[in-house]
């Protein structure tokens, strides 16, 4: 699941505004609009490789018939939620919400993933963190050269819709 969710981070980070431009803006919904709604975008985006991380663990577990854990990580997960939201409420604005949520995700994520070994043993993660980041590393090599390419459009000029969705369709298929 990383092998697919790390790209996928990292193109959702690179490309939040062009995506949110190309959706939703028509009418009402504005440059500023675009801009704030991909900056929550970008913070959601960057912790989409944990939540996928998290649910093959947590299946781990309840295959262990250890349904608890689970449920005192995702306590763990709003604790965490909640103090990075409201921390960075002014600083971030309506994005400390979904800055709260990848926090949250990644806290979850280190609980089932350090409680885990404990309960069976050793994980093999040596090997999937060697694999986490040769995906990782190739992606931030994707991420560069998406942006680039993304620079070609005008995400603030709705007259440029067809050439936008144009350059953004090139840009995701050759990322």
């Amino acid at each position: 699941s990383l092998f697919v969710a790390i790209p996928a981070s990292i193109a959702l980070v690179v490309l939040a505004e062009p995506t949110i431009a190309i959706l939703l803006r028509r009418g009402e919904f504005g440059e500023f609009h675009v801009r704030e709604t991909a900056r929550a975008l970008a913070w959601m985006a960057a912790s989409t490789w944990a939540v996928a991380a998290i649910h093959p663990l947590t299946r781990m577990y309840y295959a262990y018939n250890d349904t608890r854990t689970p449920v005192y990580c995702s306590a763990l997960n709003l604790v965490a939620f909640l103090i990075v939201s409201v921390s960075l409420r002014d600083r971030l604005g309506h994005a400390a919400i979904a800055a709260g949520t990848s926090a949250g995700s990644l806290a979850q994520l280190a609980g089932l993933a350090l409680v885990l070994p404990r309960r069976i043993g050793s994980l093999g993660l040596a090997e999937v963190g060697k694999s986490a980041w040769r995906s990782a590393l190739a992606s931030v090599v994707m991420g560069i050269v998406v942006y680039d390419l993304a620079r070609l459009g005008y995400w603030s000029d709705p007259p440029a819709w067809v050439k936008n969705l144009a350059v953004y369709v090139f840009t995701v298929c050759f990322g």
